[in-house]
């Protein structure tokens, strides 16, 4: 029984559970710590960074690749194994 409280209850709920709750916060902080500087309150910024975006993935999507990709890179293409 002592063994088991000692196990389960110090072990496991502190150091694991607490330790993965404490990671968590503690990542979940200095991740808004980081973005809170990007924020401006400009709205014309985040339009203007929302549509520039949307255009990246639409050239991503409808552009083919393998007319924009010139075939002097194949070597890289082929030497990294595919």
């Amino acid at each position: 029984m002592a063994t088991s409280t000692y196990l389960l209850g110090m072990f496991v709920e502190k150091a694991v559970l607490g330790g993965t709750a404490w990671l968590i916060g503690g990542t979940a902080t200095f991740a808004g710590a980081l973005l809170q500087r990007w924020q401006s309150g400009n709205l014309r910024s985040y339009a203007a960074w929302l549509a520039a975006g949307a255009a990246a993935v639409l050239l991503f999507i409808v552009v083919p690749w393998s007319t924009v990709w010139p075939a002097s890179f194949d070597f890289i293409w082929k030497a990294a194994g595919h």
